[in-house]
């Protein structure tokens, strides 16, 4: 499997961020190392086409998005599908 820029960016990103805190713990952590981070989430989310979780929610007795579920494979049986 051939390895993305963008996942290299992001490992290295990652590694940065756990180096910085082991250091010094969060008093150095700036905003904009979270923002890089999460940007080169999304971008691996979407190339990858992962997506959250779904889960059947009792109260409106419907499948819904699972928002902070981890993200799994459009494939995966708990993907939330997308409704038209």
């Amino acid at each position: 499997m051939e390895l993305l820029d963008t996942e290299l960016e992001f490992i290295n990103k990652v590694s940065e961020l756990i180096r910085d805190v082991g250091e010094s713990g969060v008093e150095y952590i700036t905003y904009k190392q979270m923002s890089d981070i999460e940007k080169l989430k999304d971008e691996l989310v979407e190339h990858h086409n992962l997506t959250h979780q779904s889960y059947f929610n009792e109260h409106s007795k419907k499948e819904e998005r699972a928002w902070y579920s981890d993200y799994v494979r459009h494939d995966h049986p708990k993907a939330w599908k997308e409704k038209d």
